[in-house]
C-alpha cells in the first residue's frame, strides 16, 4: 500500500511527534535497516572497547583482576599484555572511525526516503541510498563541521568548569595542612571569577544549543534540495530562523524521550532481573561474589539492551528531523508534498495547461484516456509522456520546458535543471524558460544565479499581469 501524502499544513508539536512515530512504524523494518548497516557495526565495536577497559585498569594495576586471565591457556593464543590491550585498542578506534565515516550517508538516505513518504512515494533501501550517493562527501563534511562548531564551545565550557574545579580542591587540601594560597585574594575578586566563570558557562552553552538548532536540517536540506555541505548548513539556519524555540521545545523532549528509552528503561529492566536470576545460579565460579555477579550481569544486560534501543530509536530520530524540516518548508510556504510550479500569472499557468493539452499522438483502440492528455496528468505521468515524445521527435525547446516542470513538480530537481538548461539553450528568448530556471535556482538556494535569470525574464516577460504577479510575490523580494 502506498502511503498517503500529508496534508499541507503547519503541525503542532503533537502532530508532529504522532506523524514521526507514523511514518516510523509503516515502514518499520526499512527504517531500521537502512540505519542498521552502519549502526551494528558502530555498536559491536563500541562494546568491544568498553570490554577492554577492564582488563586495560587491571593490566596497569588501578584494579585487580577477578581472575588471572593473562595465564588462561588459548592455544595459538599469546597472553594479553597492556602492549597488545593498546595495540587492540587502536585497532577498534581506527576501525570505529571507518564505520562513522558512512553514517552521514546512511542518515541522508533514511531522511530522503522519509520525505518521500511525506509525499506519498515509497523508496526502496537501494534507491535511497543511491540516490543520495552523490551528496555523501556533502554530508559528511557538513556533519563535521558542524559536530566542530558545536563541540569548540562546550569545550570551553567544560575548561572553565575543570578550572573551577580544581580551585576548589586547591582550596580544600591547602585547608587540611593549614594553609590558605588565597588568603591574598580579596574574596570579592573570587565571587567576580565565579560569577564572571558562571556567565561564561551559560553563554557557552546557549551558544552550543543554538547551533544545534540551526543546523539541525543540514541533512534533509541536502539530499531534498542537493545543496552542498556550507550551502545546506546554511539552508537549515534559513528554516529554522523564526522557530528556535518551537525546534528548541521539540527536540527537548525527543531527547527525554531518547534517554528514556536507551538508558533508564534498560537500567530499570535489567537490574531487577539480574538480581533474581543470578544469585540463585549454582554454575558461579568458587570465589566469585554474588553481589559482584549480580552487578556485572545487571551491567552487561543493561549494555545489550541500551545497544538494542539504540537500533530501535535512531532511525525515529533521523524520521523526526525530517518531519519537522518538512513542517519548518510548509510554514514558510514551500510546501514540500506537492512542489508546485511555476506560478507566473493567471495567464501564464493557462498557457500552460493550453500547450499541455495541445499534444495529440495516434490513440489505439481501447486507450485510458489519461495516456494521451497531458492535461490530466499527473506530474510523473507528464514526464514519462515527454520523454516518449522526444523519442520519436526529439528535443524541442517546448517539450524540454514541459518535461522540465514536469521533473520540477515530482521533486527531481538536478534533471529539471538540466532539461531547462538545454531548452533555454534552444530558445533563449523564451520568458518561461527562465521563469522556470529562476524558481530552480531559488529553490536550490543559488541566490546569485536566480538574480540573473530574474533580471532575464524581467526582460523577456511581455505579459503585464504576469509582471507584476512576480514583483509582487514576497517569496521573490531578496531577488528583485
Amino acid at each position: 500500500m502506498m502511503p498517503t501524502p500529508i496534508e499541507p499544513r503547519p503541525h503542532s508539536t503533537s502532530e508532529v511527534f504522532g506523524l514521526a512515530l507514523r511514518l516510523y512504524f509503516q515502514r518499520f523494518l526499512h527504517a531500521v535497516a537502512a540505519t542498521a548497516v552502519v549502526l551494528i557495526p558502530a555498536l559491536l565495536l563500541s562494546g568491544l572497547m568498553g570490554a577492554l577497559g577492564p582488563f586495560s585498569a587491571a593490566l596497569l594495576g588501578i584494579i585487580a583482576p577477578p581472575t588471572n586471565f593473562q595465564a588462561i591457556p588459548f592455544q595459538g593464543i599469546p597472553p594479553l599484555t597492556s602492549d597488545s590491550v593498546a595495540l587492540i585498542s587502536t585497532c577498534l578506534s581506527a576501525l570505529g572511525l571507518v564505520v562513522g565515516i558512512f553514517w552521514p550517508w546512511a542518515e541522508g538516505a533514511l531522511a530522503l526516503s522519509a520525505l518521500e513518504q511525506l509525499s506519498g512515494n515509497r523508496l526502496s533501501l537501494r534507491a535511497a541510498y543511491g540516490q543520495t550517493c552523490r551528496r555523501w562527501p556533502s554530508l559528511w563534511l557538513a556533519n563535521l563541521l558542524a559536530q566542530i562548531g558545536i563541540a569548540l564551545p562546550l569545550v570551553v565550557a567544560g575548561l572553565i568548569v575543570a578550572g573551577a574545579a580544581f580551585v576548589l580542591l586547591a582550596i580544600f587540601v591547602f585547608a587540611v595542612f593549614g594553609a590558605n594560597v588565597f588568603d591574598q585574594i580579596p574574596p570579592a575578586a573570587l565571587i567576580i571569577a565565579a560569577v564572571l566563570g558562571a556567565l561564561l558557562v551559560i553563554i557557552m552553552l546557549i551558544t552550543a544549543t543554538t547551533l544545534a538548532i540551526n543546523w539541525s536540517m543540514r541533512v534533509p536540506a541536502i539530499v531534498r534540495e542537493d545543496q552542498n555541505s556550507i550551502a545546506g548548513l546554511g539552508r537549515s539556519v534559513a528554516l529554522v530562523r523564526g522557530h528556535r524555540g518551537r525546534m528548541f521545545g521539540r527536540y527537548l523532549l525527543f531527547a527525554c524521550f531518547e534517554l528514556l528509552l536507551t538508558l533508564l528503561l534498560p537500567v530499570a529492566i535489567s537490574l531487577p532481573i539480574a538480581i533474581y536470576l543470578l544469585p540463585q545460579m549454582s554454575t558461579l565460579p568458587r570465589g566469585v561474589d554474588p553481589q559482584v555477579a549480580t552487578i556485572s550481569g545487571a551491567s552487561a544486560l543493561a549494555g545489550v539492551m541500551s545497544a538494542l534501543m539504540t537500533l530501535l530509536v535512531t532511525p525515529l530520530r533521523v524520521i523526526f528531523t525530517a518531519v519537522n524540516y518538512a513542517d519548518l518548508r510548509i510554514r514558510k510556504g514551500e510546501s514540500l508534498v506537492a512542489q508546485e510550479g511555476p506560478r507566473v500569472g493567471t495567464s501564464a499557468v493557462e498557457t500552460l495547461a493550453e500547450s499541455l493539452s495541445s499534444y495529440t499522438t495516434p490513440q489505439a483502440q481501447g486507450t485510458d484516456w489519461r495516456m494521451t492528455d497531458p492535461a490530466r496528468m499527473t506530474p510523473a505521468q507528464r514526464v514519462s509522456f515527454c520523454f516518449k515524445r522526444m523519442r520519436t521527435e526529439g528535443e524541442t525547446p517546448e517539450l524540454l520546458m514541459e518535461m522540465g516542470f514536469a521533473l520540477y513538480e515530482v521533486g527531481d530537481w538536478g534533471n529539471a535543471l538540466n532539461a531547462l538548461t538545454r531548452a533555454r539553450a534552444l530558445n533563449p528568448e523564451n520568458p518561461r524558460i527562465a521563469y522556470g530556471l529562476m524558481m530552480l535556482y531559488y529553490e536550490r538556494r543559488d541566490l546569485s544565479l536566480a538574480r540573473q535569470m530574474m533580471q532575464t525574464y524581467l526582460q523577456l516577460e511581455t505579459d503585464p499581469e504576469a509582471l507584476q504577479s512576480t514583483r509582487n510575490n514576497p517569496r521573490f523580494r531578496d531577488l528583485l
